[in-house]
């Protein structure tokens, strides 16, 4: 997921001579195209400076027309060794559909430090390049220099510990970060011109061939290597009857076809003795008529728009679910304009309303991260004597065009008069089961639970800046599905000493831990080296105590021992020793290389997800892994001295360690079912229930059929081979497994799942015992149940959650929300972190769902500070939108059981409104005299002080004279008796301050009454 960072880091303007009608980044480069009508302009996206100009000229205008659209080839290169384009193609249509082939050429060996002016070589734009690294070549005065600091620092080239703050760290920071803007060349190569119109066109990646589809119902498929062309007439199909879209999706080869009958089917080319033959099955029929489709590029969602909304639906062409409607994005009241896209690492979306040219960033499940228009109107209710300085500060506010860069940390804005370029940083999520993190050019982030009201920031190495500065999320297609190249992925992990990692293709970096308690500490961090082993590339890794277990994935020497042809990799798990990591800062020798390699394994298949849990001996650490050919393996390792009686199935770094395999568990029987390619996280219920999360946000639990234990999840019991696959929700961004401990007596472990606005907590122990009698959960087979059990909502509207966390006094979720500020004349714009209260939601289901008594919930919430404060939102809650009178007496019930219960409803009726006291008191079948009464029975004088006030209001409103001044009526003599018995007990505990108050009162309530002179009569006696 990703939020805006920042107001935009760079604008320029684009003195152009047509208006930009794409923005195109390209892949593994830091280049974006813009491409107007008449010409294609290149950019560099850390800078913003331009690079090369093509420009068209007025006979190629007026014979091939003006470009209206433009796709990029996406080509797999080995991301994990840094390999990168020097040959990029963009392909360009016109008006009269002619497709214009440019080449784009890359020099990374020679940096660009002079640019000139195309019309007028004299005039130079720029003669220097600020902080430019040239690129140095292999030579012999390089080997001696090199050679020299292995003799003097040793194999690891001097110590790999380095603190990124410290001044002396500079020169370092210089040689490792600092990057150069090459030497870039735009040329047109070829122009194509089809017979018909073309209706739309595509790139399929790793390849020379494009896809045509015209107007005559014409699917035609061209290489423009060699020119062959092969076609097929979709009209000469039994099935066809017309078209109204067609859309192609490059990650999975296929197509969705809508006719005007709003029927969605899917169809596939394929190749019978030569011949090229389109495959179609029926998928679904819509409701209404379809616009436009666009794929996600790495998961199966894909967003459908119609004339009256946009939708999100998925799509597993592997499985027998067919196409399902997940949710409504957007609704419109009628047909207008929008235009939207996905990023590149498939996580969220732009939306830009045409009309209104207002735009927003949608996660890919539907929560609103940013929108402009709510800049718009802080900025003008904040601004409203200088409006001039509001279409300033806001004109990124406004756009008519926007694109993701190809790293997904930046986004590419064109104004509405399409005369300037925004770029504006991002800040994205790393996804972790238990700890998030965050992370922006320069700093990885956290949120602390003990200190919520900001972040935690960690400045990262130069070498991994660099990294996230170059790093692709498109390898020819997805990372998933980019199998046939060693394809880099970044991952970063937080252990329990406070130490953070990263990885990223061969490089890996561990910190000393970064805080003790409350207090930040000085942060070094660790390069790993490798001497001996071949070419890493990490893809994973996860921290076993003070061990790191990579997950290294390489080439497979044998293609013919994995059943999918097209997958050439095959991973390993390494066990690195990082004991003495923590103790960096301490002055400890520490060497992170390869000499701490103390466990490899290889298997014959890729890793998808792999997860961590401790047993009932904190020593042993279970690791869970599924692989690529369905099979979830459970690995135990004993990180304690092994017991001379044990006989361990390997004994690494003197008997230190042992590994053993508990368990195989094969899924091939529900892999219909289970998209398990798709798999994003898991977690193991006692070693034998796992939770699977998929990236098209289907969560799923799949249940041992053994019988559960009689204490709950505290012990494991023997499993069964008996499995029951039960879909507990869909559209879900990620998941989060809780303990929570009310009190010495009880506990629980809950499964909370962030979806959209919504946060959803499970109750673990109730979800395995009766799963199917949750709401929205799907079981497999034919089971009819009643569906009565809902989990914990939350709804967060505005509120970004990260995760759900337990304090002393609440339980609450941490997040951040977008908050917008007018300060000294300057705009500004950043991410608030913050907290949410959701114990009053816990108790609202066990009162209304779990039907527990009133006894039960007061117990167990009694150790948390905030339960008086729950009570009152409780009240508040039903008072004000309670259907039944039924539900308010619960709550009533509820807080007439508690100890507290006078000072929780005297403080309620301090913040309500008057008109609700009558429906108050009538349900507690009191009056307000006779609660009074109550308060005074109880000798809690602060209750009674405080009480008196409202007693009177209530009095004021309901009983008083025809004449609003006649105040002699609130102080009859029941009032007078009870004012001198709140008197005398005031007058008991010395309460001189609230009995002068009480004074005051009485003299503006009965200016020249006889209360005051019994008063002072009551404390004189």
């Amino acid at each position: 997921m990703a939020w805006i960072a920042s107001l935009p880091s760079l604008q320029i303007p684009l003195p152009l001579a047509s208006p930009v009608v794409s923005v195109e980044p390209i892949p593994h480069s830091n280049l974006v195209a813009l491409i107007t009508a008449s010409c294609i302009t290149v950019f560099d996206t850390k800078t913003l400076l331009p690079l090369a100009l093509h420009a068209r000229l007025p006979e190629c205008l007026q014979t091939h027309g003006e470009s209206v659209d433009a796709k990029v080839r996406d080509v797999a290169l080995d991301t994990a060794s840094g390999e990168k384009m020097t040959l990029l193609d963009v392909h360009v249509r016109t008006q009269n559909n002619f497709v214009l082939l440019y080449h784009i050429s890359v020099n990374h060996n020679k940096s660009l430090y002079e640019v000139v002016d195309a019309s007028s070589t004299e005039n130079v734009l720029q003669n220097s390049l600020p902080l430019a690294a040239q690129s140095t070549k292999n030579s012999l005065s390089g080997m001696f220099k090199l050679a020299t600091q292995s003799l003097l620092h040793g194999q690891t080239m001097g110590s790999n510990m380095a603190s990124v703050e410290h001044f002396e760290h500079a020169s370092v920071d210089d040689e490792q970060r600092n990057g150069y803007i090459p030497l870039v060349k735009v040329a047109l190569v070829k122009i194509l011109k089809l017979s018909a119109k073309i209706t739309g066109f595509w790139c399929k990646p790793n390849s020379r061939n494009l896809i045509f589809f015209n107007g005559e119902s014409l699917l035609q498929l061209l290489n423009i290597k060699t020119f062959k062309s092969d076609s097929v007439k979709l009209a000469e199909a039994s099935w066809y009857s017309d078209t109204l879209l067609l859309e192609y999706n490059a990650n999975e080869n296929y197509f969705l076809h809508v006719n005007c009958a709003n029927d969605v089917s899917l169809l596939q080319l394929d190749r019978l003795s030569g011949e090229l033959l389109v495959s179609h099955t029926a998928l679904a029929t819509l409701d209404c008529s379809a616009r436009k489709i666009a794929f996600n590029p790495q998961n199966d969602l894909l967003l459908l728009e119609t004339d009256t909304d946009l939708r999100l639906y998925t799509f597993n062409k592997g499985t027998a679910q067919g196409l399902q409607f997940l949710r409504t994005m957007k609704k419109f009241a009628e047909p207008h304009g929008i235009e939207f896209g996905w990023s590149p690492c498939g996580e969220f979306f732009y939306y830009i309303d045409v009309s209104t040219h207002f735009w927003q960033l949608i996660s890919k499940n539907g929560r609103v991260h940013f929108g402009s228009a709510h800049v718009v109107s802080e900025l003008a209710a904040a601004n409203t004597q200088n409006p001039d300085s509001l279409i300033k500060d806001a004109g990124f506010c406004h756009i008519s065009l926007c694109a993701v860069s190809s790293n997904a940390q930046c986004l590419f804005l064109i104004d509405t008069k399409r005369q300037t370029l925004f770029k504006i940083d991002l800040f994205r999520q790393i996804e972790t089961l238990e700890r998030p993190l965050f992370y922006d050019h320069y700093y990885l982030s956290r949120l602390d639970p003990a200190n919520p009201g900001s972040f935690l920031r960690v400045p990262l190495p130069p070498f991994i800046q660099k990294i996230l500065a170059e790093m692709q999320w498109i390898n020819g297609g997805s990372l998933k599905k980019a199998l046939k190249v060693p394809t880099a992925k970044l991952t970063a992990r937080f252990n329990s000493l406070k130490q953070l990692s990263l990885s990223y293709g061969r490089e890996i970096a561990i910190s000393t831990p970064i805080c003790a308690g409350l207090e930040c500490l000085q942060v070094y961090w660790f390069q790993f080296y490798n001497h001996y082993m071949g070419l890493m590339n990490v893809v994973d890794h996860i921290w076993l105590g003070d061990y790191l277990l990579l997950i290294n994935r390489v080439p497979r020497e044998n293609s013919a021992e994995t059943s999918i042809p097209e997958d050439f990799m095959e991973d390993e798990l390494v066990l690195l020793n990082t004991e003495q990591a923590k103790y960096g800062a301490g002055g400890v020798k520490f060497k992170f290389d390869s000499d701490l390699i103390s466990w490899r394994h290889t298997f014959k298949s890729r890793i998808l997800e792999m997860e961590v849990s401790e047993g009932e001996n904190a020593e042993v650490r279970t690791l869970t892994i599924v692989t690529h050919d369905m099979k979830i393996i459970m690995i135990d390792f004993n990180l304690d001295s092994v017991s001379q009686a044990e006989t361990p199935d390997f004994k690494l770094d003197s008997s230190k360690i042992s590994i053993r395999v508990r368990r195989t568990i094969h899924l091939s029987s529900i892999k219909h079912k289970l998209a398990i390619s798709s798999l994003k996280n898991i977690f193991t219920i006692m070693s034998k229930h796992f939770f699977f999360l998929l990236d098209n946000g289907d969560c799923f639990l799949l249940k041992n059929q053994a019988t559960p234990p009689p204490n709950g999840l505290a012990h494991e019991t023997n499993a069964s081979n008996m499995y029951e696959l039960i879909k507990v929700n869909s559209a879900v961004d990620r998941f989060q497994v809780l303990p929570i401990r009310y009190n010495d007596m009880v506990s629980g472990t809950y499964l909370t799942l962030f979806k959209g606005d919504d946060v959803l907590v499970y109750d673990l122990q109730e979800l395995l015992a009766r799963a199917h009698e949750y709401e929205d959960t799907d079981v497999s087979g034919d089971v009819d149940v009643v569906k009565r059990l809902k989990p914990v909502r939350a709804h967060t509207t505005g509120f970004s959650p990260v995760q759900v966390f337990q304090s002393s006094g609440t339980i609450g979720i941490l997040g951040f929300e977008c908050q917008v500020l007018w300060k000294n004349e300057t705009l500004i714009l950043k991410q608030k972190p913050g907290r949410l209260l959701v114990l009053d939601k816990f108790v609202h289901r066990d009162l209304f769902e779990a039907r527990l008594s009133e006894i039960v919930i007061n117990a167990k919430y009694a150790g948390f500070e905030n339960f008086a404060y729950c009570l009152e939102l409780l009240l508040f809650e039903q008072l004000d939108s309670s259907e039944s009178e039924d539900s308010f007496k619960r709550v009533c019930g509820l807080v007439g059981a508690n100890p507290a219960a006078y000072r929780i409803f005297v403080n309620f009726l301090r913040k309500i409104e008057v008109h609700y006291w009558d429906r108050f008191f009538n349900t507690l079948k009191l009056t307000p005299l006779e609660f009074m009464n109550k308060l005074i029975a109880s000798h809690n004088v602060d209750l009674c002080y405080n009480y008196l006030s409202i007693y009177l209001n209530f009095k004021k409103e309901h009983d008083r004279a025809d004449s609003p001044e006649e105040y002699d009526d609130l102080l009859g003599e029941t009032e007078q008796l009870v004012i001198l018995k709140i008197v005398d007990m005031l007058q008991k505990d010395e309460k001189w301050d609230e009995c002068f108050e009480l004074c005051r009162f009485i003299k503006l309530l009965q200016p020249l009454g006889t209360l005051l002179t019994k008063v002072r009569a009551s404390i004189s006696a």
